[in-house]
């Protein structure tokens, strides 16, 4: 999420979140045509930077706070709102919900807890051959929660200043009870539209999940969570006897060679990417490290030596689990050689994990099937998911 708000120096009034422009004014941007501007752009950056002008147009709607005497101007999305991720709290007060809207390209969060409510919101268009992105901040808090207050508006703006942006406070009241803040920023885009906007509907997610992930009954009570700090993903964690593991797979990209399932990044985002044995050893985020084959022999001993503890409640074609300490072992296959060609094989049969140990037949893998692990092991030809342990 990045932003930097400004008036622009060309001939278009910008007001607020839209710029009125021709379509004369548009095409001498810059003091060129879009024909010239193009030419200095290789054709997939600029293919994909036509695709930042939202099929239907946004709307502004006045909100006034009575209470305050304030108003602020809101965006109205008017198109239907496309589910991504919703988390019902224990009460009406605790909530989150974010939705896509992706012919207005846009997307919300809504988060409600008991002392705020918080509406947060990206949207994306287009500026002569730039990309705009805007987000805002939209929060009111209870009476004993300034705090908390002050802390969502300071980490806005750092978060802001970070990405090369700067903030618009709305109100800058002495007294935080209530943020409208808004960053901008313009780029030119490396990826179209939509996939920009499901990266944003991630992020908000995690939000969401860092805000009110509680471990189910009969895992460990301190699960919790896993932030790594080279591109931000968040990850569930879970304590089993002394050892703490991700509970899920790692999907950190990096500068090295690593693949989705069928080359499909859904399948990367639920069940982690797959890297070669030596790519593997390097991937753990700071703190965190590929465990070695005794590390899954304690696990086992930890769990019983009952597999079903440790698999997830679907997607096993020889029976699922009941995931009873919150390992959340997906049955996620395998990049391998099958042959002569590396093929994707096994989705919902096994679940293949690098270990750090060698034998004489290559790297031991657990795979999810056999107790009495290690069993298995594969050579630098395939590709495998990663699940880190804690230093």
């Amino acid at each position: 999420m990045k932003w930097f708000p400004k008036i622009l120096s060309i001939t278009c009034l910008t007001f607020l979140f839209y710029t009125a422009c021709s379509d004369s004014d548009k095409e001498i941007a810059n003091g060129y045509t879009e024909e010239q501007n193009a030419t200095n752009l290789d054709s997939a950056a600029y293919a994909r930077l036509m695709t930042w002008e939202p099929k239907i147009a946004l709307r502004l709607v006045e909100v006034k706070d009575k209470e305050r005497g304030l108003s602020w101007f809101d965006v109205d999305f008017t198109t239907a709102a496309k589910p991504y991720y919703e988390h019902a709290g224990g009460t009406v007060d605790d909530g989150c919900t974010v939705n896509l809207y992706a012919e207005q390209n846009g997307v919300r969060m809504n988060l409600t807890r008991t002392y705020k409510k918080n509406i947060y919101t990206e949207f994306l268009n287009r500026d002569s051959l730039d990309a705009v992105v805007e987000d805002h901040l939209d929060n009111s808090y209870g009476d004993s929660a300034t705090a908390s207050c002050r802390a969502d508006s300071t980490a806005f703006a750092d978060y802001c200043a970070e990405n090369g942006g700067a903030v618009t406070d709305l109100f800058k009241l002495d007294r935080c009870s209530v943020l409208h803040l808004t960053c901008v920023m313009k780029f030119t885009p490396k990826v179209a539209a939509d996939e920009y906007l499901q990266a944003t509907a991630k992020r908000m997610k995690d939000i969401c999940i860092a805000e009110f992930y509680a471990p189910r009954e009969d895992a460990e009570a301190d699960s919790t969570l896993l932030v790594d700090k080279r591109d931000g993903q968040v990850y569930r964690t879970v304590k089993i006897g002394e050892q703490v593991w991700m509970a899920e797979n790692l999907n950190y990209q990096g500068d090295f060679t690593s693949y989705c399932y069928e080359n499909d990044d859904e399948n990367c985002e639920k069940y982690g990417r797959m890297y070669s044995p030596d790519d593997a050893k390097t991937a753990c985020p700071e703190g965190w490290r590929l465990p070695s084959a005794q590390d899954f022999v304690d696990l086992e001993d930890n769990t019983g030596k009952d597999m079903t503890a440790l698999r997830t409640t679907e997607g096993w074609e020889s029976g699922n689990g009941n995931d009873l300490y919150g390992f959340s072992l997906y049955p996620a296959g395998r990049y391998s050689i099958i042959g002569n060609t590396l093929k994707f094989v096994q989705m919902g049969v096994a679940a293949y994990l690098w270990t750090d140990t060698e034998s004489e037949f290559g790297t031991l893998v657990f795979d999810g099937l056999n107790v009495g692990y290690p069993a298995t092991s594969m050579t630098s030809g395939n590709y495998l998911n990663v699940r880190c342990l804690k230093d």
